[in-house]
């Protein structure tokens, strides 16, 4: 999603911050970068607490603008930090602009507690009063919209989770929507994915700070412990442990850092080895790889469905204050996104600012691949003699891997899906669906 390269044989995709100029008669006359992050940590020489306020000021001002509509406007919920403050922050500015929503929408999974985020919705609810509508994306749902689903997103679709998204942007559709407020780009900018803390302990460790290093880490895995004994089959929710040993942190910049590099160039990025392993990926995460692919996906699944989403947390200014930020905004003793949970003490329960683990919008993959409802396309798809011209592709290893899935030994449901969704897209092509549509 951070490169050129497009499935389709003479289609190209625009880089993250790169403008064009093209002549009448189709030249492309200029084609070049205009923005790339600084990260140079200035912000830091300010006391902590005016930090704080000024990002809270940067994530009002972003909402005020998002919320401006002639039409109805929504939220996303998904219980997490990132949603939960937005709608809390919608709330609570409604009452000096009159620009508010009467509900938010989410996904619950009622029947799977690992999965479920629905306690913590209802807490956010609960405090700002907002009402609440749920969709239930099932397997069998997902079977029913997988065609189209690929026709609208025309790449390989990373998980099942994006047709969660797909769920939601319907029903608000359903509803009469046609504006949603998503928090897509929080992690991003603020430093809420596992892979931050694990930079930031390697940085650490190679500057010589080696007892802060595990100390973080250590920190950090005794709380997801402590939250995993409330779930009964809690490696499905949670990584029981998100920090790197002693072996991993040594080789970290020459084998991660250096994979990134080969895979996505690093033209605009920041150097690791004087800005340091953190703020490299961040940089990473938001101009190569997660967010190009959150915010393809988002796109897509939104104006399939005729909803236009915004995303208060990509706020441009919002986002170079950021790339300014010192290391305890993003990570302190072991908490992503320090400043945000610091910025919305008074306005979100204390179950939703100290949240330990991280569920996204995820589905309960592992079992939608073996549901009778989508099984037997994943089986078909899995195995179509088509995928033998893509490199990588190994079927005898594939359906070793499916057994033990199958049985319930190990979860690949990552990859089969991805090969699943890889034969789709073979598929579609050969019978012409890109030309006549869906």
């Amino acid at each position: 999603f951070g490169a050129e390269e497009t499935i389709f044989s003479g289609i190209r995709q625009f880089r993250a911050a790169h403008t064009m100029v093209v002549s009448i008669d189709g030249e492309i006359c200029r084609y070049e970068r205009y923005w790339r992050p600084l990260y140079d940590r200035s912000l830091g020489e300010l006391p902590r607490q005016e930090v704080v306020e000024r990002l809270r000021e940067h994530l009002e001002r972003s909402v005020i603008m998002r919320m401006r509509s002639d039409v109805p406007v929504t939220a996303c919920l998904s219980g997490g930090l990132d949603s939960s403050t937005l709608v809390a922050l919608i709330t609570r500015l409604n009452r000096q602009t009159g620009a508010g929503i009467d509900a938010a929408i989410s996904v619950r999974f009622p029947d799977d507690p690992a999965i479920d985020e629905g306690w913590y919705i209802d807490h956010v609810l609960a405090r700002t009063g907002v009402g609440g509508h749920v969709v239930t994306p099932s397997a069998a749902d997902l079977s029913r919209d997988v065609r189209r689903l690929h026709w609208h997103h025309e790449t390989i679709i990373p998980g099942p989770s994006m047709y969660l998204e797909w769920a939601v942007m319907r029903r608000a559709r359903e509803l009469g929507y046609k504006v949603i407020i998503d928090g897509q780009g929080g992690d991003e900018v603020l430093a809420g994915y596992q892979i931050y803390l694990q930079a930031y302990q390697a940085e650490l460790y190679d500057s010589g700070a080696r007892a802060q290093a595990f100390w973080i880490g250590w920190l950090r895995d005794r709380r997801l412990r402590k939250f995993a004994k409330r779930y009964r089959d809690a490696e499905r929710r949670v990584s029981l442990r998100d920090s790197m040993k002693r072996r991993q942190l040594q080789i970290f910049y020459s084998s991660h850092i250096q994979d990134m590099l080969r895979a996505y160039g690093g033209d605009d990025l920041p150097d690791p080895n004087t800005a340091g392993a953190l703020r490299f990926e961040l940089a990473i995460n938001l101009l190569r790889t997660s967010l190009p692919s959150n915010v393809c996906s988002g796109d897509r699944n939104s104006m399939a469905h005729g909803i236009e989403s915004r995303f208060p947390f990509l706020d441009y200014e919002l986002v170079d204050f950021a790339t300014r930020l010192p290391d305890w905004a993003y990570l302190d003793r072991g908490w992503g996104k320090y400043i945000l949970r610091q910025a919305m003490l008074d306005d979100l329960p204390e179950e939703i600012v100290w949240r330990v683990d991280k569920v996204g919008f995820a589905a309960p993959q592992d079992r939608w691949v073996m549901d009778p409802g989508l099984k037997a396309w994943v089986e078909e798809r899995i195995f179509d003699p088509s995928l033998t011209a893509i490199q990588g592709y190994d079927r005898a290893a594939l359906e070793d891997k499916w057994t033990r899935h199958r049985d319930g030994r190990l979860d690949f449901s990552w990859e089969l899906w991805r090969w699943a969704s890889a034969a789709e897209l073979l598929d579609m092509a050969r019978l012409g669906i890109w030309r006549n549509g869906v």
